[in-house]
């Protein structure tokens, strides 16, 4: 981390990057600690951004920019399919082990 507040002390980040580490290993003195340094330098974090190809044509998307007048059908969708996703882990954890005797 102190080489790359060396190289980019700037980039916003770099600082989430290590107030994330700090919460996965639950030191939360240190989250509060780079949220007020981000905080401190007035820093904005770089939205997260996704990218998709419709038609020959690649559309971005900025996390929380619902200014697209398709976008809550594509959040629509997307909340179909991690709906269909978390039932087909479900399945998948509450299938028997025995299935090839089920199947015969």
């Amino acid at each position: 981390m102190e080489r790359l507040l060396e190289l980019e002390p700037d980039d916003t980040g770099n600082y989430v990057l290590l107030s994330n580490i700090y919460a996965n290993l639950g030191r939360w003195d240190g989250v509060s600690r780079m949220r007020k340094l981000i905080r401190s330098k007035s820093m904005k974090k770089t939205p997260g951004c996704s990218l998709i190809e419709v038609n020959n044509v690649v559309q971005e998307f900025l996390s929380g920019d619902d200014s697209r007048t398709y976008s809550q059908d594509i959040y629509w969708i997307l909340e179909l399919l991690a709906l269909h996703q978390s039932k087909s882990v479900y399945l998948i954890e509450t299938w028997p082990e025995n299935t090839s005797e089920i199947m015969l």
